[in-house]
């Protein structure tokens, strides 16, 4: 092999693309093992990608299709003509150890991995540019990935149908077919947290968006979902202090600061009852950057079966990715697509928590004052946007117009993909920071008697 050449097998690769154009079940059956990276000659892996496209789009992939594909979507630098397509048709004369070469394909993919992955390495080794925890995060990450499945949309209308038929029997049975529970009924009835599920939990400084977070994270730890807690602020410590104060109703800051009496001890220790064996995790030493979140995430999803990930929070990621070639929303856009990519890739649910922009006109929160507001929308399933009027001394409008604004918050469903949008009330304990699920919805009685006063006779 020369040097800078790395392993591959073009005879191989072509055999194996020569019987997916001439046996159209034969993609199906390399979307398990294969990805495009398999292919090592550009022109063969630009041929691979379009045999995919031909499929996902309801064609067969044959000959005339792919040349027809190679006119009609030309990729600079790549030159596909009948004459290369001829050959690769000609030289698989039989199907006969195709699962075999797919199989050898991958096998050279990983070991070319091993080969990159080993210079990067080297390339950290002889500088001192690099940060070390990030090149060992990456490295690791790297490895891992490798034992990833291939990334396949492919599913046949039987097996849509299938999946679909358990979720109508399901609901049938115990009626709305729930994921994991957050804790306020609202947001449960809509399906609570679903497997791939991107949330964005956004609101201006000191409205709670940590504290909601935590919530809904210690409930579905307590409905047996396993949660990882990644804060960019604050140490797992601080964490398990808010989360006692939010089940003791103490104060975290007294909770950690100063002698607790007899009464509050008590308050304290059934709260660490209550706590002390649901399965939250925590990573003080990866909140750095997006990579090495996503890193530990991997590794938490392999290790203790991690269903949802909260980190706090996306804005402060930024400066820690080091990366002066992006504008702040391609940024904060990027991580939101890293974060949503990955919650599809693990079948798990994301929450990003994300600060808004301060506005002159409003105090309430709106989509479009999420910082990087119209990428991290568009990659996110549920945004929640927090409002608490009784911060700055204002009340309620609309249809709450007649809402205590003591001890409350508005939760607004700004998004939510296949569930609509909405709002509701909750309370709000500013204390022990902590949101909860009322009975009943406190009156204002003065706005009321105000607002009966204004009725005509």
């Amino acid at each position: 092999m020369e040097k800078g050449i790395l392993v591959h097998d073009e005879l191989c690769e072509q055999q194996v693309l020569g019987i997916m154009l001439q046996y159209y079940e034969a993609y199906a059956e390399s979307a398990d093992i294969l990805t495009a990276d398999a292919f090592y000659n550009p022109t063969n892996r630009y041929i691979y990608q379009s045999i995919g496209e031909i499929v996902g789009s309801g064609g067969v992939p044959d000959l005339i299709s792919m040349n027809a594909y190679a006119q009609q979507k030309p990729q600079k630098g790549i030159d596909v003509d009948v004459m290369y397509l001829m050959e690769i048709v000609g030289s698989a004369k039989t199907s006969v150890g195709f699962g075999q070469n797919c199989r050898r394909l991958d096998d050279l993919r990983r070991r070319r991995s091993f080969s990159m992955i080993g210079a990067d390495l080297m390339a950290a080794g002889s500088s001192e540019i690099a940060d070390t925890d990030d090149v060992k995060s990456k490295a690791i990450s790297s490895l891992q990935s490798l034992d990833d499945a291939p990334q396949t949309s492919i599913k046949s209308a039987s097996e849509a149908i299938k999946e679909l038929d358990a979720i109508v029997s399901g609901n049938l049975k115990g009626g709305l077919s729930i994921g994991v529970p957050t804790g306020f009924r609202y947001l449960d009835e809509k399906g609570g947290l679903q497997p791939t599920d991107l949330w964005i939990i956004a609101a201006e400084f000191s409205q709670g968006k940590t504290s909601l977070a935590l919530d809904i994270c210690i409930n579905a730890a307590r409905n047996g979902h396993p949660c990882a807690f990644f804060s960019t602020e604050m140490m797992s410590v601080q964490l398990a202090a808010r989360m006692l104060a939010g089940q003791s109703g103490i104060s975290s800051r007294i909770i950690m600061q100063q002698p607790l009496d007899e009464e509050l001890l008590k308050k304290y220790d059934r709260a660490i009852g209550k706590m002390e064996n649901l399965p939250i995790y925590f990573d003080d030493t990866s909140t750095l950057s997006v990579e090495r979140i996503i890193s530990s995430i991997r590794s938490l999803v392999r290790k203790r079966g991690v269903k949802i990930a909260f980190i706090d929070y996306l804005q402060v990621l930024q400066t820690n990715e080091r990366n002066l070639n992006r504008t702040e929303e391609q940024f904060f856009g990027l991580a939101a697509r890293k974060f949503k990519n990955l919650a599809k890739e693990l079948q798990i649910s994301i929450v990003l928590i994300s600060q808004i922009a301060r506005s002159k006109e409003t105090t309430e929160p709106t989509l479009s004052r999420i910082r990087g507001s119209g990428q991290i929308s568009e990659a996110a399933d549920v945004v929640l946007l927090i409002y608490r009027p009784e911060y700055y001394g204002k009340r309620y409008g609309g249809i709450h117009a007649n809402v205590s604004t003591k001890r409350t918050a508005l939760v607004k469903l700004a998004k939510g993909r296949n569930i609509g949008t909405g709002e509701f009330i909750c309370g709000y304990d500013a204390a022990a920071t902590h949101f909860y699920e009322l009975t009943t919805i406190p009156q204002d009685e003065n706005n009321k008697r105000d607002y009966d006063e204004e009725k005509p006779f």
